[in-house]
């Protein structure tokens, strides 16, 4: 039964240079992640107005699938050579939790990302010791944006993306020339 199971599952890594696959794609993708952002009201920032959008600005895409299905799917940019993660989303049956899970349990030892509440809080009850290991204080946070940014503490800060003022806090592995 496993065997069958782990035939069933793929994960496809669409570049920049797959224009193609992307177009394939991106309808079902940009509804994934506006469904997961929903209750902050949508998926915001550069790159997320529409689909078309999304398949033109959005270099790295990870998607996951379970018999086909999409069912995953993480998105990245790449800022000073390193690999941010900008969105995340599954569906919401034990298939699209299971393939999250799965990305993001090795995802910010080579990521990083600004994370806000509802995934930062699912993320603390799974991976509790990936959080408080690769947790990037506000400073290094700032400079790294380069946006203004509002400290709260130590690791968490908001700032306005889209239009609303979002709490964030970064994860993951930064460049090393940035320095507390």
């Amino acid at each position: 039964m496993k065997f069958k199971l782990y035939l069933t599952e793929k994960y496809i890594n669409l570049l920049a240079k797959d224009t193609e696959q992307k177009h394939q794609y991106k309808d079902e993708v940009y509804t994934l992640l506006q469904d997961a952002y929903a209750s902050i009201g949508g998926i915001k920032g550069n790159g997320f107005t529409s689909a078309d959008d999304m398949a033109r600005s959005i270099p790295f895409w990870k998607l996951g699938f379970v018999d086909k299905r999409l069912v995953a799917v993480v998105m990245y940019k790449f800022v000073d050579g390193e690999r941010k993660l900008v969105a995340i989303g599954g569906t919401h049956d034990t298939d699209g939790k299971k393939k999250l899970k799965e990305i993001l349990r090795i995802e910010f030892t080579r990521s990083y990302a600004e994370i806000s509440d509802p995934l930062l809080g699912w993320l603390s009850k799974i991976y509790p010791k990936i959080v408080k290991k690769y947790r990037v204080p506000v400073t290094i946070a700032q400079q790294i944006t380069l946006k203004e940014i509002h400290p709260i503490d130590r690791f968490f800060y908001s700032r306005k993306i889209g239009g609303s003022q979002l709490t964030k806090m970064m994860i993951g592995k930064v460049p090393s020339k940035y320095k507390e």
